[in-house]
Parts: structure tokens; sequence; C-alpha cells
């Protein structure tokens, strides 16, 4: 029998939080059934690698519009390409990720019959949209047939807002040591990675680590990752006499490797509906201390497994004042450390790519019967099935 085709649908394969979990997502699926990737970018490699199971698509849609009603007719042109597209591919079921990207897919399949899996990654209690995204999101989504959210909270959002199928599935959590990569890593560190926007706070990481310097003068900071924000962080770090202590790496290929070697995560971002870097983390080993980023912050992040600085009713400087202590008493305890990130490793083992997937599988055979394939298996992925992403 010819196996199902899932078609994933996504702005583009550049690093990030929602490419990152397309791509595991992708590449576990190709194991048993054919994946195709449609991304709205033109042809690009791909950030994360891609198995060589998975197809991919690229439309080209994303030029810049010099004015709204070239945006309009832009838009108008998206969706006849998309729905053009789905319907070629012959998918039997179709999965979409981003708000912008869900709202085009949706308008583009209204009519047909294929099933729709609208994937939401912002909560939307944390972060404003634009108005007319925020309208389209909430009629929009609507029209789907299974909403996918990451966590409790946004599922009664949304309920509330009146979606009816919204189903709760975390990000599955992957973790690649390369044994080839020799990272020059000073020791020991403290490790942030994320996005360089406002939202994560680096500023106050730094901030932190700063009060830290004359208790553990040998202890480094490193933030992984690219931004925004990079030169006023720079700047910040000059200014406090950090340059040889605080090191901004940028992105990396290998931030699972920079884990390992790491002694502490810490994270000081404020906004997250589901904490990527801080799950891969636990899962690695590491000790955590991170600001309470929503309600379910010590749910994931339990006290034998690091430290969740609570934000309400204290100020920035008090919030600061905990959060170094914390990362004070862990830099000055090393069995509490490796003890703390054995018990991080356990805690997050229901992220593992073959628990989240098999949740997947659930609700594909719920929308398309017999579509649920044999069953993920560790093994089914070797060191030669990846590749950089071509266009079929």
């Amino acid at each position: 029998m010819q196996s199902k085709h899932l078609v994933m649908v996504i702005s583009s394969l550049r690093s990030g939080g929602a490419e990152r979990v397309a791509v595991t997502m992708a590449n576990a699926l190709a194991q048993k059934m054919r994946v195709t990737v449609v991304c709205f970018s033109g042809m690009e490699d791909a950030f994360y690698p891609l198995s060589k199971k998975v197809s991919v698509v690229y439309l080209d849609l994303l030029a810049p519009q010099p004015w709204i009603g070239a945006a309009i007719k832009a838009n108008l042109q998206r969706l006849g390409t998309i729905r053009k597209t789905v319907r070629n591919l012959g998918a039997d079921l179709v999965v979409s990720f981003m708000l912008e990207t869900n709202v085009l897919v949706i308008l583009s399949q209204l009519g047909t019959k294929t099933p729709l899996i609208v994937c939401e990654h912002t909560d939307p209690g944390l972060v404003q949209h634009k108005l007319p995204w925020r309208v389209m999101r909430n009629l929009g989504y609507r029209l789907c047939d299974r909403l996918v959210v990451l966590n409790e909270y946004m599922k009664d959002w949304f309920e509330k807002a009146g979606n009816r199928w919204v189903w709760v599935i975390p990000n599955p959590i992957e973790v690649n040591i390369h044994s080839q990569c020799q990272l020059d890593t000073p020791a020991p560190f403290i490790l942030g990675m994320g996005r360089l926007i406002p939202s994560k706070s680096f500023d106050q990481l730094i901030d932190v680590y700063a009060r830290s310097r004359p208790t553990f003068p040998n202890w480094q900071l490193v933030i992984a990752g690219d931004g925004e924000l990079k030169g006023a962080l720079q700047r910040q770090i000059d200014e406090l006499g950090l340059t040889e202590n605080v090191h901004l790496i940028g992105n990396t290929l290998t931030p699972h490797n920079w884990m390992k070697h790491a002694d502490i995560f810490a994270s000081t971002s404020t906004i997250e509906a589901f904490p990527m870097a801080i799950c891969e983390a636990m899962m690695v080993g590491l000790p955590i201390v991170a600001v309470a980023y929503n309600e379910s912050a010590e749910t994931l992040i339990p006290n034998t497994a690091g430290f969740v600085i609570s934000t309400e009713n204290q100020s920035a400087n008090a919030v600061s004042e905990h959060f170094a202590d914390a990362l004070m008493s862990l830099m000055s305890d090393r069995e509490r450390r490796i003890t703390m990130g054995k018990q991080a490793a356990k805690s997050v083992e229901r992220y593992q790519v073959k628990h989240v997937i098999s949740q997947w599988e659930k609700l594909f055979e719920e929308l398309v019967p017999g579509f649920q394939s044999s069953g993920f298996q560790d093994s089914d992925f070797q060191d030669n099935d990846f590749q950089k992403a071509e266009s079929p």
C-alpha cells in the first residue's frame, strides 16, 4: 500500500525555534511516510540538518512589497500558489507553522477536503501581534481541522476564543552531540542561548554575571545566538570591562556541544510558550537558573533540577539579585550542579522525539484513519542520512 503523504508548510528553514521543530518532525516522520516541506522562501540551505528522505519545495513568496496595495495583491497571488502546490503534491494531510503562514494556508485551503493542522508556537496571552493578523488568526483558526498548541494555558486561551479542536503537543527535543566537533571553550562557564532580542533580556544576564565576578573571577559567560541587540550587548560588555569574560559567539550549528561543555544554563527570557533551549540543556544534563517565563515554568523545572526566579511583585533589581544568588549557589558547589543536572535530564524524558511523535501520530490517525505508521525507532536515524536541503 502506498504510504501517506504529509505536507508541512513553513516560512523558511532558517535558524529559529519553529524551524527546528519542523525539521525534527520531518526527519522523524520521513522514516515511515512520505514527507514534503513547503517553504515560502526562495531556495536556501536548511540551517538544521535535514534528512535525505524529506523533499523540499521552495515557493519564493517572500519578496518585500513597496506599499499596502501591492502587499494585498501579493498575498492573493500567494494563496493561489499555495493551493496549487498542495493540490499538485497530492497531500493526504497538511501541517502548517507560525501565525502568518498559518493564516495564508488556512485561506488557501478553503473548500478543499485535505485535513489541515495548524501549529501555534506563540502564546497569545504574552505576545501581541499586529491587529490585522490577530483578527485573521482569531477568525481563521476556527476553520482549520485541528489547532496544536504547546501548553494548557494556550489551549485555554484559544478555546475561550472559540476554537473547538485544540490539542496540546509539546515540542520534540532532540540532542545531537557531534563527536568530531572540538570547541575552544572557557572553563568553567555559564551558557545562555537564544535570539538577541528584547524579550530574551540578555542585558540582564550580563548584569547578573557581573555581580558574580568579584566572588567567582575565574567563571566566564557564553551567549549563543544572533539578533538585533548584538551591537548593544557588546557595548554593554565593553563598558562593564568584561570583554575577556563574556563571549557572544553568534549562531552555532553545534548548540548541544556547547551545552555539554557548560556548567550551568541560564535563561533570563520573559516570554516563552515552550522553552526549547532550556529543555535541550536539561536533556544534556545541565542545572538551570531561569526567570519564570510563564505559569508553567516551575512545572518544567522542578526545584531538584534548578532555580526558577519569580518576577511577581518584584522589582527588576530584586529579580537580578535573586538570580545572582541562585547562580552563585551553583557556581560554588560542583556536586550540587552534577546532582541537579542528572535530575534535569530525567525530568524532560517525556519530550524525547519518540514520545512526541507518537502524539502527532495519534492526531494524524484521528483525522485520516490509516495514516498512523509503524512507530518510531531511534535506530532509524543514521549519521549519513542527513543533508542540506535541496529543491526536488
